[in-house]
């Protein structure tokens, strides 16, 4: 069977459009008076639709605006960005439209994805996983809810946490985030477990699922411990390992600061959910206005790196900042290559990684200094640049102004938040037009460095 047509746009503008369309439709539809039970300005509304389709979790509005049907409408809007649009428009798009090689290899380089053909079974991880974890996070937090609502509002504020949780959106449908919950271990055992799962990555899940897949299939004589692939070992290095380190930096500055008061199975528990969420999902029981400044500064870095790659979550990425620490160990020694455990990292990846540190960092300087433009006079300088690393990083985390930011500076946090969420490197190549490749090399010459 031949497709009717090809695709003429490339996949990088697919991703900024598909964007650009889901928050605007967000938009619109928060504006309809069913939506809302007070009236709200365009900007506000804009800014919401923004955070809820991008996972950020930054919230101008308290969810107590809008009515049951404007709360439906953020879910849907959190469901659609959590899935990641760049790959849910490769994938729908590839059911139906054929892609040309040229389209493939940008895609390929966006979603470092080798494997083209096998769009249709990645999907059905995404699909499946997603669906199978947000049910179980709904039926796991129902008692919890049943408790304090009505077996409906249980089932949908359930349903709601899950869907928060796994797209890492860090939204709560209550109106005071989770602070109530602070002691609840179950509570904050089933987020955590649905934030970690949300943002391990689906390549990580595709490649377990064809370990477990495989190990099934052989003889139980035959059976061996599973191998996991290097960006699976590298996925769980970086994320167990910036876990680990959260936790130490809770327990050593808010031991007796923010969880002042809590028994000490209380204290470790705070510690170990606010260091799985941090990085991507905006849940918290720590109030940052009254954090340790260490801590807020710290956090700032860690919202930075983010979560892995091709998951619910954003920012630079884990394995961006391990080939980054490669890299780096790979020059004091006076190593050519990039290794790690025992692999050679192509160029074209080290490459790749020092341009989106590079790009993110440039990126958020120059818009910083737009919004000390627009707000500087009103709020300190290290406030306004957590928020802004937060929207870049679509993080969630606030030390409490990001409501009485002006307009201008609330467009520079939308704007942010988009580019974080669509990837800077993606939106450049989105931009940027195809060049032909050249056939031929300059002489090489050194220069002096450092």
């Amino acid at each position: 069977m031949t497709h009717p047509f090809k695709l003429q746009i490339s996949p990088g503008v697919l991703i900024l459009v598909s964007f650009l369309f889901v928050i605007t439709t967000g938009y619109f539809l928060l504006q309809l008076p069913m939506m809302r039970l007070v009236d709200c300005s365009w900007i506000d509304l804009w800014f919401t639709a923004a955070s809820a389709t991008c996972v950020t979790g930054l919230s101008v509005l308290p969810i107590t605006t809008f009515t049951f049907l404007g709360k439906c409408v953020l879910l849907g809007l959190i469901q659609v960005g959590g899935l990641g649009l760049m790959t849910l428009s490769f994938s729908v798009l590839s059911l139906f439209l054929n892609f040309g090689i040229a389209d493939r290899l940008v895609a390929s380089k966006i979603l470092d994805f080798e494997y083209w053909g096998r769009i249709k079974n990645f999907l059905t991880i995404i699909v499946s996983v997603t669906l199978i974890a947000e049910l179980l996070g709904s039926i796991a937090l129902y008692p919890i809810m049943l408790k304090k609502y009505p077996p409906v509002d249980a089932f949908f504020n359930a349903l709601f946490y899950s869907v928060s949780a796994f797209c890492n959106a860090g939204i709560s449908p209550e109106g005071k985030g989770i602070f109530p919950y602070a002691h609840n271990y179950k509570f904050m055992g089933i987020i955590g477990l649905l934030v970690f799962a949300g943002s391990t990555g689906f390549f990580v899940w595709q490649d377990l699922a064809l370990l477990v897949k495989r190990f099934i299939k052989k003889p139980i004589f035959r059976r061996t411990v599973p191998t996991f692939s290097l960006h699976t070992k590298v996925v769980f290095m970086a994320s167990f390992g910036l876990i680990a380190f959260s936790f130490l930096l809770y327990w050593f500055f808010e031991w007796n600061n923010s969880f002042k008061g809590f028994s000490m199975a209380d204290k470790l528990a705070n510690c170990l959910f606010n260091a799985v969420s941090l990085r991507s999902a905006g849940f918290s029981t720590i109030d940052y206005i009254k954090a340790a400044l260490p801590v807020r500064f710290v956090v700032i870095f860690l919202m930075l790196i983010g979560g892995n790659p091709v998951s619910t979550a954003s920012g630079i990425k884990t394995t961006t900042f391990v080939l980054l620490v490669a890299t780096i160990i790979a020059t004091v020694k006076s190593r050519s290559d990039v290794e790690i455990f025992n692999r050679t990292i192509p160029s074209e990846q080290v490459y790749k990684a020092l341009v989106i540190l590079g790009l993110s960092i440039a990126w958020l300087l120059s818009t910083f200094f737009v919004l000390i433009v627009t707000d500087g006079a009103f709020f300190d300088t290290f406030s306004l640049f957590f928020e802004h690393v937060s929207a870049f990083s679509t993080g969630g985390l606030s030390v409490g102004i990001v409501a009485q930011i002006s307009p201008w500076g609330k467009c520079v946090l939308i704007l942010n938040m988009i580019v974080g969420r669509v990837g800077i490197l993606t939106l450049l190549l989105a931009l940027a037009r195809n060049h032909a490749r050249r056939n031929y090399k300059y002489p090489e010459e050194r220069v002096l460095i450092g």
